[in-house]
Parts: C-alpha cells; sequence; structure tokens
C-alpha cells in the first residue's frame, strides 16, 4: 500500500543555479536540503529520498514542502519560538 503522492517540485534554470551555489557553501545541512530539492525534482518519492540520504521519510517531506511554499529562501534556518539568550547575565554559580 502506498501514501499520497508527493507535491511535484518543478524547478527553473535560475533556481537549480541558485540551489548549487547553495551547496557550494560550508553549511552541510543547507547542501542536504538542496540535494533533497534537487531529487524531488527528479520525480523521487519521499520514501526514495530518504533512503537515498540516510534521513527520516519525515524530513524529505518537510523540506520538499518548504521549498514548495517558500522557495530556495524556505530550505534556510528560521528563527525559532522562545526566549532569546541574553549575553548579560550573570554566570550560574556552582554550588561548592
Amino acid at each position: 500500500m502506498s501514501g499520497p503522492k508527493p507535491e511535484s517540485v518543478e524547478l527553473t534554470p535560475a533556481q537549480v543555479h541558485e540551489l548549487h551555489l547553495v551547496a557550494l557553501g560550508d553549511d552541510q545541512r543547507l547542501a542536504a536540503r538542496e540535494r533533497i530539492v534537487l531529487f524531488a525534482a527528479e520525480g523521487l518519492s519521499n520514501a526514495e529520498i530518504a533512503r537515498r540520504e540516510a534521513i527520516p521519510d519525515v524530513t524529505a517531506r518537510m523540506w520538499r514542502g518548504r521549498f514548495i511554499r517558500g522557495g530556495v529562501a524556505g530550505l534556510t534556518p528560521c528563527a525559532r519560538a522562545g526566549r532569546r539568550p541574553t549575553s548579560n547575565s550573570p554566570p550560574k554559580s556552582t554550588p561548592s
């Protein structure tokens, strides 16, 4: 039994170029996301992408979806919820 068909990814030449530039950077996480999108554009299923990249299916599905919704910019890290760390707080004391 197979699940729903994943959303198709169609890339313009400019998007392919931009993805390759992302892959040339030092951030390996961004490079992995780029590979996921390129595999998706080739028509691979999320399960096949996950197998090739040794990642969970849900990760392949997430980055495919983020690219479809946000383009290349959707692959970059976004701000996370929660309190921001403060740099001027005193160091925690350790019990003696």
